[in-house]
């Protein structure tokens, strides 16, 4: 089995600037060389956000194994100079103000993937923990200006009346979602269902399967855990839609979350979450990626297929939707 490099759809570091982005060496050292990266999420206010920007791009800036990609061939660039290349993404509406005009303003920040709800309803969409709601005319908008600038329209954190919508709206316009798992093999919220996997791959869209141990099943945080719900989705969908974002959170022991937030509101204690600490410390680590490809050698996937679903799907998804 022979897999180069890997390609992660997400991972988060703690959301301040100063944070060490040498943590990432993790990720580097594991094999990946490109990753896209949270910079916020609903409930954090612009000023985090945008600080947490500046303080990651002048870091990358200043480490030469690191690249800000901002096209196809950044990535493959980076590889080619084993670099890590780094992208972007946000995690909700709510940083855009309810404009659309801060969708091009992030892209040129470098912002290159959006969903628009953060488990919770706002005024652009439905989030995973809510009451149904469906995609808004803000949304709509909103859904038309990120394929407009060339964003990847995530539907990771949503609910399905939602996805369903995004992926109606985009029609042939491919969508993602960046990470997410079958809630046919684990019933929880965040986990999503078959038609939301069909409309996604129907808009020649990709599902990266993430590795939260509450939503694969494995508090044991197993790499191989993954396994069952990648085959899942290709046996569903086909190989050609399936990837990989294991979503894994970095922890350097300092608070990223703003003052006064309520966890118990964005992660609720009846869907399962930890009440004081959410989801911190249980991911599947950067360092399982090599032992998920080798899984997928021993279920007799071809090394082809393999490198489909560890990098080459995202890819070209990148490849079309970047330009």
């Amino acid at each position: 089995m022979t897999v180069s490099w890997f390609a992660d759809a997400h991972a988060c570091l703690p959301l301040r600037g100063e944070s060490n982005m040498d943590q990432l060496r993790r990720h580097y050292d594991s094999g990946v060389r490109y990753v896209s990266i949270n910079v916020g999420m609903d409930m954090n206010p612009l000023a985090q956000v945008m600080t947490t920007i500046a303080g990651f791009r002048r870091q990358i800036a200043e480490r030469d194994w690191l690249m800000l990609a901002s096209t196809h061939q950044d990535i493959l660039d980076a590889a080619t100079n084993d670099q890590l290349a780094v992208s972007f993404d946000l995690e909700g509406a709510l940083p855009l103000l309810e404009s659309v005009d801060m969708i091009a303003l992030y892209h040129q920040l470098g912002v290159r993937q959006i969903h628009l709800a953060y488990n919770r309803n706002n005024s652009a969409a439905g989030g995973a923990h809510d009451v149904v709601q469906g995609l808004t005319p803000l949304g709509e908008q909103m859904v038309e200006a990120i394929h407009a600038h060339g964003i990847l329209m995530d539907l990771s954190h949503s609910q399905e009346r939602t996805a369903l919508d995004i992926c109606e709206l985009s029609g042939d316009r491919p969508v993602l979602f960046s990470h997410a798992n079958p809630h046919a093999l684990v019933e929880h919220g965040r986990n999503i269902s078959d038609a939301a996997i069909k409309a996604c791959a129907g808009t020649g869209g990709i599902i990266a399967l993430n590795g939260v141990g509450r939503f694969i099943g494995d508090e044991a945080l197993q790499p191989e855990s993954l396994l069952p719900h990648i085959d899942y989705v290709v046996q569903m969908v086909g190989i050609e839609h399936t990837a990989i974002g294991p979503d894994y959170c970095y922890d350097d022991g300092i608070s990223d979350r703003p003052e006064g937030l309520d966890p118990g509101y964005w992660w609720p204690k009846e869907a399962g979450y930890d009440p004081i600490r959410g989801l911190t410390g249980k991911y599947v680590a950067p360092e399982g990626l090599p032992r998920i490809a080798e899984g997928l050698a021993k279920m007799g996937y071809k090394d082809t297929d393999i490198a489909a679903i560890m990098r080459d799907n995202l890819l070209g998804l990148i490849k079309r939707v970047w330009g």
